[in-house]
């Protein structure tokens, strides 16, 4: 098993409330099987279901801030501070936005091509 950070964060708020992982997994709509694999790191959150987690555990601001830092170091391996503030800037939102006007990409790619010239224009 993988150590992860954010599975033992998730099991040790469960622990706090006293859920079960089934009378956990039934609150948010997932397998008792899928909490397990979260927990031990087999599995990773998307950002709705984290964003479940926090509100269905009534996490504070501080214990939000704590799983989603666990979240990035082990899905992005990245600085903590990217993903809140992606999320504080709602760009995760705006680039799945874009992701369905342009799935291909070529719009944003002509975009930038125009910016690099210092065309403003479309």
């Amino acid at each position: 098993m993988k150590e992860s950070r954010f599975g033992s964060f998730l099991k040790s708020m469960r622990y706090n409330r006293a859920l079960t992982m089934r009378d956990f997994a039934n609150v948010l709509g997932i397998s008792a099987a899928y909490i397990s694999d979260l927990e031990n790191g087999n599995r990773k959150p998307t950002i709705n279901l984290l964003n479940k987690i926090s509100s269905s555990l009534a996490l504070t601001e501080e214990e939000s801030k704590v799983m989603f830092e666990a979240f990035s170091y082990d899905r992005l391996q990245v600085c903590p501070d990217i993903v809140h503030y992606l999320l504080d800037n709602d760009l995760i939102e705006t680039l799945n936005t874009l992701k369905q006007y342009d799935s291909d990409g070529s719009k944003v790619k002509k975009f930038t091509l125009n910016l690099k010239k210092g065309n403003n224009r479309k």
